[in-house]
């Protein structure tokens, strides 16, 4: 049995006694999702996109200074600061029950660790730390946004069978 129909009534049970008609919940979603509305739901899409970019470098940012102040050596803050940016998207992405973003093929993590090697980079040049935060966040938004309007990915590695 499965229970993902509109009304939560199993399958089996509403085509057997005759609830559903199959072809009027297709034409409901239909209209529905062809709605002259759809226009302002794609450009709700590109705000989240915005939004989870200026999140990715802000956390990769807390991340990598965090790990530096307590101590640890800057390989490691690299590391803490692409987790600590990925983590929050990856966890809002399952709570909404959606593909984590960082699984897409557009350049995810990678703005994130180029932000890291160019903090380090600034830090150990003696450049202060709003200098060096503004730069890596704009570093890392514009890889981000680079990457998914140019469809910039890695390559994948094919193995053999």
């Amino acid at each position: 049995f499965t229970n993902d129909n509109p009304i939560g009534v199993p399958e089996v049970i509403a085509y057997c006694n005759g609830w559903i008609d199959k072809n009027k919940i297709k034409s409901k979603y239909d209209q529905c999702h062809k709605s002259p509305y759809s226009k302002y739901l794609k450009k709700l899409d590109n705000a989240w996109f915005v939004f989870d970019t200026f999140g990715l470098a802000l956390f990769t940012i807390a991340g990598i200074q965090k790990t530096i102040d307590c101590g640890h050596p800057f390989w490691v803050a690299i590391a803490m600061g692409c987790i600590t940016g990925s983590a929050g998207g990856v966890i809002r992405d399952v709570l909404l029950n959606k593909e984590p973003v960082i699984f897409h093929k557009e350049i995810y993590a990678l703005a994130s660790v180029a932000g890291g090697f160019v903090y380090w980079g600034m830090t150990m040049l003696g450049i202060n730390f709003a200098l060096t935060a503004f730069v890596v966040f704009v570093l890392v938004c514009a890889i981000r946004f680079l990457a998914v309007r140019y469809h910039i990915s890695l390559p994948i590695i094919k193995l053999k069978e």
